[in-house]
């Protein structure tokens, strides 16, 4: 029996995001027959970091801040645990990691993989150094052994960012249809914690705060609908999306207020989609989301912006719209309350089934492993 691969994983935070939640997935359906994973991160632990020691891995930080003067402790750091671990395969997620693990790999070093999670950011939504950075990125993408993204609108907008296109390949990601699943004892539970009677249709937004994500054309959509269909109401939960956030003050107002909750980041996010009755993605950009594959999972319709290859995952369960077209939001909003429970219930339990399908852990975990073996094979090690 063949020894499992060393795979160190470099991330930039194990905070809760789209890439660190794929990191998690996929550690915890992996088999510790195949593959043995430690996780190195740049940033201060997060909140996926005890979730992935419970899964088998082992979870360190380098403790960096965002200063560039960090760079030289950080590359003393990864050197120094990549010398410890002695990785088979070394794979690091998103723009800041894949940097630092270029820079600071060994000779002869290791097998690197880089991972690529967007499918194009309007430069104006980015600060100068993170332009800086991806654009450091692409001229030296070509060093790594390979490349890795979760869609293929992302290939192609790297691919004409200057990436080479050998070597660069789709992995899709897996959703755990365990844990996201439909819940009548939870979304009673929860709804009622909200004074939401049963006929309320509750439409949610899962996402950290983000000028990408565009909640403010979610709430200003939101207003516009309830004025017209007065039973709904709305969550929306992430990283600071919180009534103290001033970008967020239209949910505090008349007509929303009493029909808009902000939630702010939670550990039930789980339940929380077992108590919507559809799921919103209002984002300007994406690769494949998360917050859509879950809230799939969790056998709930939706409404998405035609970014990155959400549309292929939805498929013919929800409404896609235009990105940054509210009328078509509203429409859409208004559509799935006048679809009723029945209509709601048979496109969400279609929705569950299509992640089932073609979106799982185990063939997200199994297509990984093929490309370490791979690439291992390709360096000779």
């Amino acid at each position: 029996m063949s020894r499992p691969l060393k795979i160190l994983h470099v991330t930039t935070t194990t905070d809760r995001g789209g890439a660190e939640v794929q990191l998690l997935e996929f550690i915890t359906h992996s088999s510790p027959d195949q593959m043995v994973h430690h996780v190195v991160c740049l940033r201060p632990l997060g909140v996926l970091a005890a979730r992935m020691e419970q899964a088998g891995a082992t979870v360190e930080s380098l403790n960096l801040s965002s200063n560039p003067a960090m760079l030289l402790k950080g590359l003393w750091g990864l050197r120094r645990i990549i010398k410890l671990f002695q990785p088979t395969v070394i794979n690091s997620w998103l723009y800041h990691a894949n940097l630092l693990a270029l820079l600071a790999k060994p000779f002869p070093p290791p097998p690197l993989l880089w991972g690529v999670h967007n499918s194009g950011i309007d430069p104006n939504y980015l600060k100068y150094n993170t332009r800086l950075l991806m654009s450091a990125c692409a001229k030296l993408s070509s060093w790594p052994k390979g490349i890795v993204t979760n869609s293929e609108k992302g290939r192609t907008y790297h691919v004409n960012a200057g990436y080479p296109l050998a070597g660069f390949e789709v992995i899709l990601n897996g959703f755990d249809t365990d844990r996201f699943r439909p819940d009548l004892q939870e979304r009673t539970r929860l709804r009622n914690k909200l004074g939401l009677t049963p006929e309320r249709v509750l439409l949610g937004m899962v996402s950290r705060f983000d000028p990408v994500k565009n909640h403010a054309g979610f709430l200003r959509a939101a207003a516009r609908a309830v004025a017209l269909r007065p039973e709904l109401a709305f969550v929306a939960l992430g990283t600071d999306v919180t009534p103290q956030n001033p970008a967020l003050s239209l949910a505090l107002q008349s007509p929303l207020k009493d029909h808009c909750f902000l939630l702010g980041e939670s550990d039930e996010i789980p339940n929380w989609l077992t108590a919507m009755d559809a799921h919103v993605l209002n984002s300007f950009s994406e690769g494949l989301s998360n917050a859509v594959g879950e809230a799939m999972a969790a056998g709930l319709p939706q409404i998405s912006t035609a970014v990155g290859d959400n549309t292929i995952m939805i498929g013919d369960c929800g409404i896609i719209i235009p990105p940054a077209d509210e009328d078509a939001l509203v429409k859409a909003m208004l559509e799935i309350v006048d679809m009723g429970a029945a209509g709601r219930e048979q496109l969400g339990q279609k929705a569950r089934q299509r992640i089932k399908d073609h979106f799982s852990p185990a063939s997200n975990v199994q297509n990984y492993y093929k490309i370490y073996k791979q690439l291992i094979a390709n360096s000779g090690h």
